[in-house]
């Protein structure tokens, strides 16, 4: 296996150990607070900030399902 294979398998079991140590509960608080929030500010260098844009990217897909489900249940309410 070449070298940068092999630095990409270890970025994944580093990622993977965090991920899977942290609570379901701790994920759903962390993302009801922050949908809750006016503004979000994150910030990250090198293998963090790709996490946190990709952490960006999911928020804002939950953020436009959740606004999604809000028009549905106002139209459904008239």
């Amino acid at each position: 296996m070449n070298k940068q294979k092999v630095v990409k398998q270890q970025m994944l079991e580093e990622l993977a150990s965090v991920f899977y140590s942290i609570g379901d509960a701790e994920i759903e608080g962390l993302v009801n607070e922050i949908v809750r929030a006016k503004k979000v500010f994150i910030y990250g260098l090198g293998r963090e900030r790709l996490m946190m844009e990709m952490v960006v990217i999911l928020l804002k897909e939950k953020l436009n399902q959740t606004e999604a489900n809000m028009e549905k249940r106002h139209t459904n309410l008239e």
